[in-house]
């Protein structure tokens, strides 16, 4: 991008809410029914991303880093489809 004489390079980020949109906010289990997205903070382990009744949580001491493991969790576990798949 450039503005008047200067020229800086423009990077995508996500923010929370883009990371809130990619999430499933549920997940349909067979043997569970429906698994609900909830997120918690805790003093020892920070901020806890969770899939309540599988058992599975992310956690890291920023909420953006917690829900953006939780995210690659659900891909590598084929819960969020890449447009590609």
């Amino acid at each position: 991008m450039v503005m008047g004489f200067e020229r800086f390079e423009v990077k995508d980020v996500f923010t929370l809410a883009d990371l809130l949109s990619i999430l499933p906010k549920e997940i349909e289990n067979k043997r569970y029914g429906f698994i609900y997205l909830a997120m918690t903070y805790d003093c020892d382990f920070g901020w806890m991303a969770i899939y309540r009744g599988i058992a599975h949580y992310e956690a890291r001491y920023e909420l953006i880093d917690a829900l953006y493991s939780l995210i690659i969790w659900c891909l590598e576990e084929k819960i969020i489809k890449l447009k590609d798949d």
